[in-house]
């Protein structure tokens, strides 16, 4: 299931079917980090039964999966060895060693070190949506989203995507709604977190409250901003939203499991699953963009993906 959502567009549209992304990304399929190797990136199946699945087209959408393995090396033990191997050419040459010289002396330890540091693996589902022009990555971090999408304009060898912005300030629009402006335009309602802050750096976070109570209201009327807002849409989920169209913790209120448990293979309950929130989310995301005012337009951009 879904979790997190940041989005980047395609302003002309995507046409690319499940077989031509498959071909693609079979060129960068993962593989594990090899001795001296500090990282390894690259597309992985996302049903364990469907190995040889990297693309899966669900509903007018491309389901992907990339993954990042991270060699660990604890900046405090890479320093401890490059102290001793510097103490000692001090001791036994009796001379200073230069920045250059200890900076040389650190990437050998690194190397020296990497065969035997630890692995930490992470995995980020995302999706084409073919119909919308959408590509949404399954992270609350904007750097790992950027990631993901370098690694899949790399992939296609060239990609047009861009982040969302809208014609109306989010964080604007967002306070006054605790402010008392207007209520939650639509299918809104509020939910009982937020974020706000001040331009002077002060920060409240406000978890399990009555957002329109007179504390949130006082916080408010002495400055602070939202800067993320906890929402609930059409009765069906719930998430926060901040001011960077982030959405997070996305939940269905009304659990629907897919497929029919145990006796369902993997890849149909992965279906499943994906067509009841994708579908939900598309809905959602659509609700904002009209709240938020559309999206802005933006001009002579062409896209290279076909």
């Amino acid at each position: 299931m879904i979790k997190n959502i940041i989005i980047n567009r395609f302003p002309t549209g995507i046409n690319m079917s499940v077989d031509e992304l498959q071909t693609y990304l079979e060129n960068w399929q993962f593989e594990s980090c090899q001795k001296h190797q500090p990282q390894s990136v690259g597309w992985v199946p996302l049903v364990s039964t469907e190995q040889d699945r990297l693309a899966i087209g669900i509903q007018g959408c491309i389901s992907i999966k990339f993954c990042k393995e991270e060699k660990l090396l604890p900046a405090s033990v890479v320093k401890e060895y490059t102290d001793e191997k510097v103490a000692a050419i001090v001791a036994m040459q009796s001379r200073k060693v230069k920045a250059a010289e200890r900076k040389s002396i650190k990437e050998q330890v690194e190397h020296e070190l990497l065969p035997r540091a630890f692995t930490k693996t992470t995995y980020f589902d995302a999706y084409i949506d073919n119909q919308n022009g959408w590509f949404v990555v399954d992270t609350s971090s904007a750097k790992k989203s950027e990631e993901v999408a370098d690694f899949l304009r790399k992939t296609l060898g060239s990609l047009d995507a861009i982040p969302f912005e809208f014609n109306s300030d989010i964080s604007e629009l967002m306070t006054g709604w605790l402010r008392g402006d207007g209520d939650c335009p639509n299918e809104l309602e509020l939910g009982i977190e937020c974020v706000l802050e001040h331009s002077d750096g002060a920060k409240a976070t406000c978890k399990k409250q009555d957002l329109a109570s007179e504390e949130i209201d006082g916080l408010i009327q002495a400055g602070k901003i939202v800067k993320r807002l906890g929402l609930e849409y059409n009765t069906e989920l719930s998430f926060t939203l901040d001011d960077k169209f982030i959405i997070r913790q996305l939940k269905l209120l009304d659990v629907i499991e897919g497929g029919d448990g145990a006796s369902d293979d993997e890849y149909h309950k992965f279906q499943s699953d994906f067509i009841i929130m994708q579908s939900v989310a598309t809905k959602l995301i659509n609700e904002l963009t009209e709240v938020f005012g559309g999206i802005k337009k933006l001009d002579n951009i062409s896209s290279d993906l076909v």
